[in-house]
C-alpha cells in the first residue's frame, strides 16, 4: 500500500529536498555540464553531491517498496543516461570505491573546470 507523505517524508530526512526537487536538482545540474560547466572543479564536486543524495534514496531499504519510488527511479535513469553520455569513457580518477559519477569528469567543460581536471589528472578536455 502507498503512503505517500511517508515516502515524502523520508526522502526529506535522506536527501533534504522532496522527491521531485531532488529530481529536479539532478536534471539542473546535467544541464550545467551539458552546456559545459562553467566553474572549478570544487564547485564540480559540491554541486555534483546532488547525485549521491539521488543514491540514498535510489538504496534506501525503507524506501525499496514504496510504489512512489518507481516514478523517482524512472526519471534519474533517465537523467542519469544523458550525464553518463557526457563523461569520459575510462575513469579519471581511480581511487577505490568511487561510483561512478565520481570517477570520471565530463568530455567538455568551461575553462576553470578544464584547468582544474588537466592539473589534478593530466587529462585535457575541450574546452566549451
Amino acid at each position: 500500500m502507498s503512503d505517500p507523505k511517508r515516502f515524502v517524508d523520508r526522502v526529506r530526512e535522506l536527501a533534504g529536498a522532496t522527491p521531485g526537487r531532488l529530481v529536479a536538482e539532478w536534471r539542473e545540474f546535467t544541464g550545467l555540464v551539458e552546456d559545459g560547466y562553467t566553474f572549478g572543479i570544487d564547485e564540480y564536486e559540491h554541486d555534483l553531491r546532488v547525485r549521491d543524495r539521488v543514491e540514498r534514496v535510489l538504496t534506501d531499504p525503507c524506501l525499496a517498496g514504496m510504489e512512489e519510488l518507481g516514478w523517482v527511479k524512472a526519471e534519474v535513469s533517465e537523467t542519469d543516461t544523458r550525464f553518463r553520455a557526457l563523461l569520459t569513457e575510462d575513469p579519471v580518477n581511480r581511487a577505490p570505491g568511487l561510483s561512478w559519477w565520481w570517477s570520471r569528469y565530463p568530455r567538455r567543460a568551461g575553462e576553470d573546470l578544464a584547468r582544474d581536471i588537466e592539473a589534478l589528472y593530466g587529462l585535457r578536455i575541450e574546452i566549451a
